[in-house]
């Protein structure tokens, strides 16, 4: 990276959904130490940047500051073109397997600024997620390459082989080689999912209700 150029930190983490203290577990660094880089009050070392930017599941958001912190998102950014966001039903995931979609999945197109790091959206299915989502409300999802990492306590979209497509709260499991799927909805019950089961993971970035 240039010289007393800094990583647009703040605008980064929060634009995948990401604490402070996620961030840096993953870095491999104190909460205390992502804080001061937020604040301007240290650099954002060159190699930690480059960990984040290998990150292909996350959206990346890098603001080009001299010498102070790292807030607002660049201008261009801002005015880019939108992208068209597709929505898909339950049974183009459940089909194939696959979180890409082909022309003849897709029910719609979606113009969203807020969503303009998601790769789908989807509508919600059911009452179990209440009163986080209704059902019939639209859900953004960015697609996660590596079904082996989780942000606990996030929402995902998951196709699992055994069960299909599900909407859940993510937590660990007591067997590291499973996953917790809760429901918001205190009448459903938690159960584990192996990891191997899972075949597409996308990760809840955003949602629409409806009233």
């Amino acid at each position: 990276m240039e010289n007393n150029v800094q990583f647009n930190l703040k605008a980064f983490r929060k634009a995948n959904g990401l604490s402070q203290r996620e961030l840096a577990n993953f870095l491999g660094v104190t909460q205390g130490f992502i804080s001061r880089i937020e604040q301007g009050l240290c650099p954002m070392p060159d190699d930690k940047a480059e960990m984040i930017m290998a990150n292909k599941d996350w959206t990346l958001y890098i603001d080009k500051v001299e010498n102070h912190g790292t807030i607002n998102l660049q201008a261009e950014n801002q005015q880019q073109e939108l992208k068209r966001i597709p929505l898909v039903p339950f049974e183009a995931i459940a089909g194939p397997g696959t979180m890409v979609f082909d022309d003849e999945q897709v029910q719609d197109y979606y113009e969203v600024r807020e969503f303009r790091g998601a790769d789908f959206l989807i509508r919600v299915k059911g009452d179990s997620m209440i009163p986080k989502y209704n059902g019939g409300d639209l859900v953004a999802c960015k697609n996660v390459k590596d079904v082996l990492f989780f942000q606990w306590g996030k929402v995902y979209v998951i196709y699992t082989k055994s069960q299909g497509v599900m909407i859940k709260r993510i937590e660990p499991a007591p067997d590291p080689d499973n996953i917790m799927c809760v429901s918001e909805n205190k009448n459903y019950n938690w159960f584990e999912v192996p990891k191997s089961d899972i075949a597409g993971v996308a990760l809840v970035i955003g949602s629409i209700s409806l009233e």
